[in-house]
């Protein structure tokens, strides 16, 4: 197994000097960083907390109608409101109401 080196983030690159000159050990992949006013802010964390709680529901919904599919012949139709009132409330929670 090899060995992982763990670093703070703050350390940017490792680089060890020998006699036969610098071999970079580590460099940290660093993405660009985005840019957006302050006022933007609140409303992107928003925007982001909406799609992931979508992408959540879809998710939840789409295994329940594969689950039902396989139980019984044509199950996804008489199952069809309780899974998307179950995927709606793993959504509801996903999107934390509370805090917008």
């Amino acid at each position: 197994m090899a060995n992982k080196l763990v670093s703070p983030k703050s350390v940017r690159r490792i680089i060890v000097l020998g006699d036969d000159g610098a071999v970079t050990v580590h460099k940290r992949k660093g993405g660009k960083k985005r840019k957006q006013t302050a006022w933007v802010k609140p409303f992107e964390k928003a925007e982001r907390r909406v799609l992931k709680a979508a992408e959540r529901a879809a998710g939840t919904y789409r295994k329940r109608h594969d689950r039902s599919s396989r139980k019984r012949k044509d199950g996804w139709i008489d199952d069809a409101p309780k899974n998307a009132m179950r995927a709606m409330r793993k959504a509801d929670k996903a999107l934390k109401l509370k805090r917008i």
